[in-house]
């Protein structure tokens, strides 16, 4: 069909809407079929609980996109706007970007500009630190994971290969030496494992700067792509000024020189403006931990090279100590007041009761202790498992996460019964390998052994009766 002489036509706004509402669905349509496939040929669970943060994540985008929904309506009495005009603008204010195309020209419309914005802005902040834990925070728990899983495994093969050392880092050698006592070379594994944990970390924190700059990257230049190409016949923009304009947009600076103008261009601009200033703001958080890391990284590895001859460099080392304490944790030791002191005994446990119930479940730590201290250790077992539970109580909930010595490590599978001649640190199945916070793992492992204390001593009476 033909259109009359000298008229042009054009799609609505609202057909560009649904050919997105389209795609959209088609996605994840295929997202669910690619599921319900893998659940069918692989045989997991089919029951798919979403965490509390993802629950969160969902429902703070739904009532966002309400909220700018009705808020749209409202602007479009008052200000006679079409609606998807006005659902244009309030994604333009909200993410504070403000292109001046559009503006309230009613004292209505400007009064309630204020509560509208304020509710709209908190929403978006809100759901850039959902994203952060969703996205950022548990997906990188998971990489961190594999990243150590990969990297024990490159260890102890290189330690095979080269006789129990192996380069850590590229100023530094660990290994394990065969020679030493079964404590020593538990201490040289352990600390060989936490070094390993250390570099998984920080190629952890590598990975997710990556991603969220490559995210970043490839939604500035696809944008600039496809205002370039919407705006070509209506504005004639270059790739360049849509470059140009794309990245204001994306720094909420706005200057207003450029702003979308077709049909097609305005609602891409609402579906990439959601998209791409929370990955900004990602961005800026992943940018920021990285720096802070290394920084302290530095900081630390200052503190213990260089030697405090100097006011400026007994400072440094002042605040490696520092940042080192904030690291562990300002708690008390997790173990008793001598044990394994820079693996030594360097003070007396005590006479007392609980220092001969120490001794006695010490066992080959301390050569001073006898039958009759191993009775007593015994004896308050339990006793000692309620004290220690009280102290990893505390650090559960710590952040960052609480992180035990070799000495406090020894300490609680000493108290367990665990035997740690059946497994080595560096085994997968150590118990700072679990992919759980040690603190958790602990007080389960604590809470699991003094119940079963306890019941073994209500079995004990029963039988005496």
């Amino acid at each position: 069909m033909t259109l009359p002489t000298g008229e042009q036509r054009t799609f609505a706004q609202a057909y560009y809407y649904a050919c997105f509402a389209g795609a959209l669905n088609f996605i994840l349509a295929t997202l669910m079929a690619a599921t319900a496939w893998s659940v069918y040929r692989s045989g997991i669970s089919r029951e798919y609980k979403l965490t509390m943060a993802q629950r969160t994540l969902m429902l703070q985008v739904m009532t966002f996109i309400g909220y700018v929904l009705c808020a749209a309506a409202v602007y479009m009495r008052i200000e006679g706007w079409l609606y998807l005009d006005a659902v244009y603008w309030v994604d333009v204010t909200l993410f504070t970007i403000g292109f001046g195309d559009y503006s309230p020209a009613t004292h209505t419309g400007r009064a309630l500009l204020f509560p509208m914005a304020v509710g709209g802005i908190l929403f978006v902040g809100l759901i850039v630190a959902s994203i952060h834990d969703v996205v950022l925070e548990s997906g990188s728990h998971k990489i961190s994971r594999r990243n150590v899983e990969k990297a024990r495994q490159k260890i102890v093969g290189q330690m095979d290969e080269n006789g129990g050392t192996v380069r850590t880092s590229p100023t530094k050698k660990q290994g394990v030496d065969e020679n030493a006592s079964k404590r020593e070379r538990g201490e040289q594994e352990f600390d060989l494992l936490r070094q390993v944990q250390r570099n998984a970390q920080w190629a952890n924190t590598v990975i997710a700067l990556t991603f969220s700059a490559g995210s970043w990257l490839f939604l500035w230049i696809v944008g600039a792509v496809v205002f370039w190409q919407a705006e070509m016949s209506t504005q004639q923009w270059t790739y360049f000024e849509s470059l140009y304009f794309t990245y204001a947009a994306f720094t909420t600076i706005g200057y207003g020189d450029y702003s979308p103008q077709n049909n097609a261009a305005k609602p891409a601009f609402v579906l990439w403006s959601m998209l791409a200033l929370p990955t900004l703001t990602v961005l800026i958080g992943a940018i920021g931990n990285t720096i802070s890391e290394g920084v302290n990284g530095l900081t630390l590895w200052l503190g213990e090279k260089l030697p405090p001859k100097t006011p400026f460099l007994r400072n440094v080392k002042n605040q490696a100590n520092k940042k080192k304490k904030e690291e562990d944790g300002d708690f008390t030791p997790a173990k008793p007041p001598g044990f394994m002191e820079d693996g030594k005994q360097e003070q007396q446990l005590g006479d007392d009761t609980t220092g001969q119930a120490v001794q006695g479940i010490a066992g080959d730590e301390h050569p001073e202790g006898d039958e009759d201290k191993a009775r007593m250790g015994e004896k308050y077992r339990g006793y000692l498992l309620i004290k220690e539970l009280q102290k990893v109580v505390d650090h559960v909930d710590a952040s960052p996460p609480r992180k035990y010595t070799y000495a406090e490590w020894r300490w609680f599978l000493l108290l367990l019964e665990e035997d740690v001649k059946e497994w080595s640190w560096l085994d997968a199945h150590s118990p700072i390998m679990e992919g759980t916070d040690e603190p958790r793992w602990v007080m389960q492992r604590l809470m699991k052994k003094l119940e079963n204390q306890l019941k073994g001593v209500g079995d004990e009476k029963v039988g005496r009766k």
